[in-house]
């Protein structure tokens, strides 16, 4: 087959020399055949040298310090994440306890306050009740261990009945009935006294990170009061 730069058919020649585009075309396929038979720069190669190798080493250089940069921040980074994940964790449990108790303790007075025994055997004001009665007032000792049943049914734990909770190595409880009240400013009247309770309880919560000027030998005090009043008999 002809190509478009042979001579014209007929036309002998001698020493037929090819167009210049020809011989351009020629010298290209040499440089790229030249230029692929070149080794491949590979990332690192410090030993591989041509025109580009300089630029080769400085990339390898620069990948290497990005990558120990980002282990450093990463190092730096994982620990303050995980603890901010730990105080997230320990408030919301500590939140959680103290929903509970509040709700246990509150439950408690209100169980206190309507004398359980008033209707039954005598109650904290019926002098022939020899296990209940409060002979003088504030009263705590019944009102205490009736107190404890309720905290330790709903809380699911074993309370001790304790009024000092200054410290709190264990789950404690207390509660104090003041003297019915027969004013008429606070609601009760000669029939119908209002008394009024207040139950005290503390728990030890132990915490996954100790908290400074917060925890006790590692364990997060948390402490409730809930008072209750109610007209006695009514």
């Amino acid at each position: 087959m002809r190509g478009r730069d042979d001579p014209p058919v007929g036309v002998v020649t001698l020493g037929y020399a090819p167009p210049h585009h020809a011989k351009v075309r020629c010298k290209a396929r040499g440089r790229v055949s030249s230029q692929l038979a070149q080794p491949v720069p590979r990332m690192g190669d410090e030993h591989f040298t041509n025109d580009e190798g300089p630029l080769v080493i400085r990339h390898a250089r620069r990948h290497r310090r990005s990558r120990g940069q980002a282990l450093t921040e990463f190092v730096i980074i994982v620990p303050v994440l995980l603890t901010l994940v730990g105080v997230a964790i320990d408030f919301a449990r500590v939140y959680m306890t103290w929903v509970s108790l509040v709700a246990a303790t509150r439950d408690a007075a209100q169980y206190v306050a309507t004398d359980p025994g008033y209707n039954t055997s005598g109650g904290y004001y019926d002098s022939t009740d020899t296990t209940n009665y409060c002979s003088a007032f504030p009263c705590t000792t019944a009102p205490s261990t009736d107190a404890k049943s309720v905290v330790d049914n709903e809380l699911g734990k074993t309370f001790t009945v304790s009024a000092s909770q200054s410290t709190c190595t264990a789950a404690k409880v207390s509660a104090s009935l003041a003297s019915p009240s027969t004013s008429s400013s606070t609601g009760g009247s000669t029939s119908y006294p209002m008394a009024s309770v207040i139950v005290s309880a503390c728990v030890p919560f132990h915490t996954l990170f100790p908290y400074p000027f917060f925890t006790q030998s590692g364990n997060w005090i948390i402490r409730v009061d809930s008072t209750f009043n109610v007209l006695v008999g009514r």
